[in-house]
């Protein structure tokens, strides 16, 4: 999506909001960010393998490098969120 379109950051998270709304259990889509949460590993292997194939599927791309996978604690939204934290 071009830069300087108004409401391009809305339209984005809409468009991804939409592609992921299935996964909505384990999977929060925000602006160009989704996070998914998996209470073990073959079920984060398993939720991951949706999500891709979901984003693949509408014709969309990742960037790896800026990809973090496998995390137990991450930052989101400005907050440290994994296993055992609350915030």
């Amino acid at each position: 999506m071009p830069f300087g379109l108004k409401n391009a950051s809305f339209t984005f998270s809409k468009m991804m909001a939409e592609i992921l709304h299935r996964f909505e259990h384990f999977a929060v889509p925000y602006l160009d960010d989704v996070a998914i949460n998996s209470n073990s590993w073959e079920e984060h292997l398993n939720h991951l393998n949706a999500v891709l194939t979901e984003i693949r599927d509408a014709d969309l791309t990742i960037k790896p490098i800026t990809c973090k996978f496998a995390q137990d604690r991450v930052k989101y939204l400005g907050l440290i969120v994994g296993r055992g934290t609350p915030n």
